[in-house]
């Protein structure tokens, strides 16, 4: 089946909206989901730009080998576009402190459409087409690792596959079993732990 797209909440995608239309104005031409908002809303056309979910982990569980299990939802993407152009990503996220909604901005270029390349690859994989998952993505700036994540509802292993630069125990663009990517950055985030330890007077 198709892979699943999480249902996020309204306050993140009203905000996103508001975000992307003080960015772009009222040329912007762009959904997050055809259940998010009414077209009449801000006018929206009706094209998925999939809304999923942005996951990270602390290092401690990384190093524990629990990055999946222990991972947490941080805020939510879309992928956005003009008639001008595309390869857009707009993000929003929960201020915990301030308790608030903020949005985060629009990056594009190459990373985002090699995501969304990515996304095409892994819809193609038979396991996927056979199975059921959900679309996120996990990022861990203390090792400096971006991926793809599906996120699998019927019991089988989740499948994950790395972006960009990362370490020599993972490849670029290459699918592993959640208990791989799990298994394969222990080792990166104790050895940043034990620096940091030793950093501190």
């Amino acid at each position: 089946m198709p892979i699943r797209e999480a249902a996020a909440d309204r306050e993140s995608m009203e905000e996103l909206h508001r975000g992307l239309l003080d960015a772009f104005g009222d040329g912007l031409q762009l959904t997050v989901g055809t259940r998010a908002l009414e077209d009449s809303e801000v006018g929206l056309d009706r094209e998925p730009l999939r809304p999923h979910p942005v996951y990270t982990a602390a290092l401690t569980d990384v190093a524990a080998g629990k990055t999946l299990t222990s991972a947490w939802c941080i805020g939510w993407r879309v992928f956005v576009s003009k008639e001008a152009g595309a390869g857009r990503a707009a993000e929003v996220y929960w201020d915990e402190a301030a308790a608030v909604h903020v949005f985060g901005g629009v990056t594009e270029g190459g990373f985002v459409r090699e995501t969304l390349d990515a996304i095409g690859k892994l819809e193609r994989r038979e396991e996927v087409r056979q199975g059921d998952y959900e679309l996120r993505v996990l990022r861990i700036p203390g090792l400096s690792v971006y991926a793809v994540w599906l996120r699998s509802r019927s019991g089988a292993d989740d499948l994950v596959m790395p972006l960009g630069p990362t370490f020599e125990s993972l490849e670029s663009g290459e699918v592993i079993s959640g208990g791989d990517f799990n298994h394969a950055l222990r080792k990166p985030a104790a050895a940043v732990l034990a620096f940091e330890a030793c950093d501190e007077p």
